[in-house]
């Protein structure tokens, strides 16, 4: 036996780099999560402030018919329903954008960790027992990884 300790699954450890495609460990799953919570906000939000706007439009235009001055205050009125209703789309739009830029470093919290312990258990699958997983310090799956690395290194030893 040598002692050289392995190299972790894929190679030597690359200096830290946060770029988007680092980020999308796995795209479909934190896409979904990503983009299907903001986008279910949106449509809500949305849907409420056109149930308002066309309330209140329709409110203020019965008083329309009456005289002249409160014609001209119900215009005003309308007006200021629509620049509420197209703020609070912009708002919403904002705040979706915020939930998905959270979720994104939210998801990747979640499917970081899990990449390398499938790939090291994809190599013991096939027989490859060299190499240990690496996490970062701050992973609550930690202990699974030095389990699997614990496993990988019996078995390593089991096979010679």
């Amino acid at each position: 036996m040598s002692d050289e300790k392995p190299e972790p699954v894929g190679g030597p450890r690359p200096k830290f780099r946060r770029s988007l495609r680092n980020i999308l460990v796995r795209p479909a799953g934190q896409l979904r999560i990503v983009f299907g919570v903001p986008v279910i906000v949106l449509l809500v939000v949305g849907f409420s402030f056109w149930q308002l706007m066309n309330s209140l439009s329709g409110a203020l235009e019965n008083l329309r018919d009456t005289s002249p001055v409160v014609r001209a205050q119900t215009t005003a009125l309308i007006e200021a329903v629509h620049s509420v209703f197209g703020a609070g789309i912009l708002c919403a739009f904002g705040g979706s954008l915020l939930i998905a830029i959270w979720g994104l470093s939210i998801s990747h919290h979640f499917y970081g960790p899990l990449v390398p312990l499938l790939l090291k258990l994809d190599q013991l699958k096939g027989g490859n027992f060299a190499g240990l997983v690496h996490l970062r310090k701050e992973d609550e799956l930690k202990e699974i990884a030095r389990a699997i690395n614990e496993l990988s290194e019996k078995m390593e030893k089991f096979s010679k």
